[in-house]
């Protein structure tokens, strides 16, 4: 969020469903002095939370979120909602032992596809 509000971002949400990763993002773009652009806000995947967010984002940038293949549609659904027409999403997952990065992309792509994303 801080590299994006640097970059010259209008407007950057920070978004975690943990209170603690929340709380280390504030202080974070607080450090780095970019909360005249950049916040933080509570969001579970899924269409519920996602709502208030609606074709609010010009892109999506995320790391390591597919860990969890039982939450793949919630994600691809909040991604969908949260997007606005024509909008990018930006996925980094560098891995790690016993982590197979190659598996869960395209497990995950394969739920996109199949959703028509």
């Amino acid at each position: 969020s801080v590299a994006a509000a640097r970059l010259g971002s209008s407007s950057v949400i920070a978004t975690d469903a943990n209170w603690e990763m929340l709380d280390l993002a504030r202080r974070n773009i607080e450090r780095n002095e970019a909360s005249n652009v950049a916040r933080m806000a509570a969001l579970h995947w899924g269409l519920l939370d996602a709502s208030e967010y609606e074709n609010a984002a010009d892109a999506i940038i995320g790391s390591d979120l597919t860990y969890n293949s039982g939450l793949w549609v919630a994600l691809a659904k909040t991604m969908s909602m949260v997007l606005k027409p024509g909008g990018i999403v930006v996925y980094l997952s560098l891995g790690h032992a016993g982590f197979n990065v190659g598996g869960e992309m395209g497990g995950f792509l394969s739920v996109v596809g199949k959703m028509g994303l």
